[in-house]
């Protein structure tokens, strides 16, 4: 029985362990915004995870040269809020800045699920994420359920970056009025609009959604201008009114380039090439929100495309294209293969088929690659998640190099099928198949850096003085205090003039000192360097012996006693030197303008003679006071 006691103990002491593991994510923040008022600048974003290290990074709007970085504390997991004096920030006053968010979180040494699966409990899904931190929606995920073929509830969720649903109800109405009945692997283009393609007959083609308008649906992309729908026949192929072939059913959509440049492509059922249908077409859509046209480019690989349940990923440096198709285990091979690879030219450059002792299959044919194109991710025969780095020959041709792998949650996929593999902009994995499982990925550096939308830049406009209407002096007497008025910092009385200022305070030895005034955006000193353009008439050549500048800011005197201190030229702007006059009563007078022994004189503005002057007044020579009469 104790023995039993002891199981049942150790059981729930390992239970609470699993449930109390941290789960680190890939660190990311979203909906970056920035606002003005006054002389502070307002940053907030939202961050998936607390940081240990965040930053602003700011940039020259014009040329995109950084300019420096702010540092920020305490950035939390949710939604963080910084207010920051405009004149704090780098860059030059009247310079016109961007901004970006940088985010340093732990390191991750697991492949670890960072989302909880009930959140996304579908049985049949499609995904994919919107990584533009251009875009109104970055970070959203999106995804494609089908409970059934002709399921009513088909159609597409709306995820937030914390994993919150968006609506409440699913979105499926279509523009041609019809429903969808084997909706399949979603696409983004790069302003955020989501496809969906169609891969039963009767409703076939692409559809595209714009998130800005979600009451819209779903609108008709292969459609002519005046939204009208092409002519589609019984195996769901889309013809335009010359007879051209536009498109028909479709298992995946995909984009590269972007603007005038954005290209589409789409894994086509009914483009039949060499009698084979399964074929890879390109649209070079650019801006339409429509298209009639037949595609401008068909990859002919319909005689491998045997399963038919293909997926793309487009190589935009080389402008080839990878495809997959489902294939279980054992059924990776030359003439039917998981894998291949298209140069732009049409050419087969790759067929996994070759290195079906790395590759037993591609259950759900989802695949991704890293975003920086260095590796390939894919579902492989056993369902296992697989690393593959992609080695370029010199001719072109991609090969597969295995580097590692892990097994997704139970629950993930659906009947052992993984359908999609994206990966978000911090570097978190997103697969779907019956639902849709998040995972972060073993890395030391668990850094991300977004930047914020160009549209939100940030002028720092410092507002300059034009003089000086209030001084202070704090230092070691008060332990540099720049709030408390009794007994903390000393404010200087100024003449009638407004030319000068004056103070006497009890300065104990190798006490420290600075002086101080207001400004709208908070405390400046004045020092005896001049990069805060706030300076004194002086440098470390002419201090004496009695006192000395530490670090262009702090002044020390070395003797205790009572000091009387002036500050002359007060009335110049804040950008132009002042004097500073320090005097020892009774019976020293020193100036941080006087100087070393060098037979020269000085007036108690610091003005240097080289002779003997010969106004009357007090002067400095050699160290000693002479008043000349």
């Amino acid at each position: 029985m104790k023995k039993f006691l002891l199981l049942l103990a150790l059981c729930a002491s390992f239970s609470m362990m699993a449930q109390e593991a941290e789960v680190i994510k890939g660190i990311l923040p979203s909906g970056l915004t920035s606002s003005v008022d006054g002389g502070n600048a307002t940053f907030k974003f939202y961050s998936n995870s607390a940081a240990e290290s965040a930053q602003l990074i700011f940039s020259d709007a014009t040329t995109g040269e950084e300019v420096g970085t702010y540092d920020l504390t305490d950035v939390v997991e949710g939604n963080n809020e910084f207010v920051i004096p405009i004149a704090d920030l780098p860059g030059d006053n009247g310079q016109v800045l961007n901004w970006a968010v940088k985010l340093e979180g732990k390191p991750i040494t697991d492949y670890t699920l960072i989302n909880n699966l009930d959140d996304f409990n579908y049985t049949y899904t499609f995904s994919t994420v919107d990584n533009n931190p251009e875009s109104d929606f970055f970070g959203r995920i999106y995804v494609g359920h089908r409970p059934g073929t002709g399921d009513p509830n088909n159609g597409l969720w709306i995820y937030n970056p914390d994993y919150t649903k968006v609506n409440e109800t699913v979105i499926n109405s279509r523009s041609d009025g019809l429903s969808f009945r084997s909706n399949y692997r979603l696409g983004i283009d790069p302003t955020g609009k989501v496809y969906m393609p169609e891969w039963g007959d009767a409703p076939s083609g692409v559809f595209v959604f714009d998130p800005a308008n979600p009451d819209a649906g779903f609108k008709e992309f292969f459609s002519n201008p005046d939204g009208t729908s092409l002519n589609r026949d019984g195996d769901g192929m889309l013809t335009n009114a010359y007879g051209e072939v536009v498109g028909g059913s479709c298992t995946n959509v995909a984009f590269a380039g972007e603007g005038e440049n954005l290209k589409m492509y789409v894994y086509n059922e009914d483009v039949i090439i060499n009698g084979k249908g399964n074929n890879v077409s390109v649209y070079n859509i650019g801006n339409a929100t429509s298209w009639n046209q037949a595609p401008d480019v068909n990859y002919a690989v319909g005689a491998y495309e045997v399963n038919g349940n293909g997926n793309l990923y487009p190589d935009e440096e080389r402008g080839g294209v990878w495809i997959a198709q489902y294939r279980s285990t054992g059924q990776n091979t030359s003439s039917v293969p998981s894998l291949l690879y298209v140069n732009a030219e049409g050419e087969i450059l790759y067929n996994s088929g070759d290195q079906a002792d790395i590759l037993n299959g591609s259950m759900g044919s989802g695949f991704t690659l890293t975003p920086d194109g260095s590796q390939l991710v894919i579902s492989d025969g056993n369902t296992n998640i697989s690393f593959y780095n992609i080695i370029w020959g010199e001719n072109g041709a991609p090969s597969l190099e295995y580097v590692t792998q892990f097994t997704p949650a139970a629950g993930i996929a659906r009947s052992g099928l993984i359908y999609q593999l994206h990966f978000d902009y911090a570097g978190n994995l997103i697969m779907s198949g019956a639902k849709v499982g998040i995972y972060s990925i073993p890395t030391d550096e668990n850094v991300t850096t977004v930047p914020a939308k160009k549209a939100l830049t940030i002028t720092k406009v410092v507002e300059e003085p034009t003089g000086i209407n209030e001084l202070y002096i704090v230092g070691t007497f008060n332990n540099w205090d720049t709030d408390n008025e009794d007994g903390g910092r000393i404010a200087m009385q100024q003449n009638e003039e407004g030319t000068e200022f004056t103070a006497t305070v009890e300065f104990e030895a190798n006490a420290e000192f600075k002086i101080i005034t207001p400004l709208e955006y908070g405390w400046q000193w004045f020092g005896g360097e001049s990069e805060n353009g706030m300076y004194f008439l002086i440098n470390n050549d002419m201090l004496n012996i009695n006192i000395t500048l530490i670090d262009g800011a702090n002044f020390r005197v070395e003797e205790a006693g009572s000091y009387d201190i002036t500050v002359k030229e007060a009335g110049r702007a804040i950008n132009e030197p002042l004097v500073m006059v320090v005097a020892k009563t009774p019976t020293a007078i020193t100036t941080i303008n006087s100087d070393k022994v060098d037979n020269a004189w000085y007036n108690m503005s610091g003005i240097r003679f080289e002779t003997m002057p010969a106004a009357p007044g007090i002067y400095i020579h050699n160290g000693k006071k002479v008043i000349i009469k």
